[in-house]
C-alpha cells in the first residue's frame, strides 16, 4: 500500500492497493462504495486502464513512483468511508482547476492502520 495524495480539508487519504491489498479490504471492509457500481466492474476498469501504457506512464511520472498500483482508493483516517478512485482522481478535470488534494512524498504503508500516519505535503496538483 502506498499513500499518493492527501486532502486536509477532509483528512482523507488517496492510497494504492496491489490487487491482492484490494481484495483483503473488500473482503474485510462492508462499507466500500465502488466508482464504477460494483466489485466486478472496477475490477474491468481497472485492468483495461493498466493497458493504456501512456496513461501508466504519466500517472508514474505524477507521483514520482516506479510501480503503478492496480487500484486506489480514498478513506479517512478511520475507514468510515472507503471509496475506490482511478489513479488521477486527486488532479482531476472535476475540480474545475482547484483541487483539495495536496502532492506528497509518496509514503509507504504495511497496514490499514492509518489514523497515526503523519502527512507532509509539498504543493497543490
Amino acid at each position: 500500500m502506498i499513500i499518493l495524495s492527501y486532502n486536509p480539508d477532509e483528512d482523507e487519504l488517496f492510497i494504492g492497493l496491489s490487487f491482492k491489498e484490494f481484495e483483503k479490504i473488500n473482503k474485510d471492509y462492508d462499507n466500500i462504495t465502488y466508482c464504477h457500481w460494483n466489485y466486478q466492474n472496477d475490477v474491468e476498469h481497472f485492468d483495461y486502464q493498466l493497458q493504456n501504457k501512456e496513461y501508466v506512464k504519466m500517472i508514474k511520472q505524477v507521483y514520482g513512483i516506479d510501480e503503478l498500483p492496480y487500484i486506489c482508493i480514498i478513506t479517512d483516517r478511520k475507514h468510515n468511508r472507503i471509496q475506490t478512485a482511478v489513479h488521477h482522481h486527486p488532479f482531476h478535470q472535476l475540480y474545475n482547476g482547484y483541487s483539495p488534494w495536496k502532492k506528497i512524498k509518496p509514503v509507504i504503508i504495511n497496514s490499514f492502520d492509518l489514523e497515526n500516519i503523519m502527512i507532509n505535503t509539498e504543493a497543490n496538483y
